[in-house]
């Protein structure tokens, strides 16, 4: 089986105010701690990275040969899709956020490993906060979650069989009763 990885890196960033994927973290751009791992997996036979389509020359210097770029669209959706579409040909196709640089070369294996026995994966954090209800006075009512709870915070990298992955439930979007939708 092989595996590919589309590295999602077309947002605007607006909430940062700069584009966070080039930004120097430990000094390299954040991007390149995402590939850097997924390289060191040794699970990936193709690498994609999604970019805003007036980056894809500056991005593509970045990375050289360690990686293809590709032009995302208007929206994450969008944007997946074009990683999707890249990656033919792989069995199992894993998505990650390029603004998601510490996870390890294991959890890249992991993923796939996991995705190619059960058809997907999607790791989760043990949630370590305590999320209490409150009642309309905003009096606490309810410890809902916390340590031990057996909950988990979903992160990335996510990766399905490529069957699944290009095959969205019907009624969603891009599913074959309601059309991809290329903007927000």
């Amino acid at each position: 089986m092989t595996a590919g990885l589309a590295i999602l890196a077309a947002g605007s960033s607006s909430r940062a105010g700069a584009d966070k994927v080039s930004l120097e973290l430990g000094g390299q751009p954040v991007l390149l701690w995402s590939l850097a791992a997924a390289e060191a997996s040794g699970a990936y036979a193709a690498i994609v990275v999604v970019v805003p389509a007036d980056r894809v020359s500056a991005i593509g210097a970045l990375v050289g040969a360690r990686a293809r770029v590709v032009a995302g669209g208007a929206s994450r959706t969008a944007s997946s899709w074009a990683g999707l579409d890249a990656l033919r040909g792989s069995d199992v196709v894993a998505v990650h956020d390029a603004a998601r640089p510490f996870a390890s070369s294991a959890l890249f294996a992991q993923v796939v490993a996991v995705a190619t026995e059960y058809g997907s994966a999607v790791p989760g954090l043990a949630i370590a906060e305590t999320v209490r209800r409150a009642d309309r006075a905003g009096r606490a009512v309810e410890r809902s979650i916390g340590t031990g709870s057996g909950r988990r915070r979903p992160r990335r990298p996510s990766s399905a069989a490529s069957s699944s992955a290009r095959e969205p439930p019907r009624g969603t979007a891009a599913s074959p009763t309601m059309p991809r939708r290329s903007s927000r």
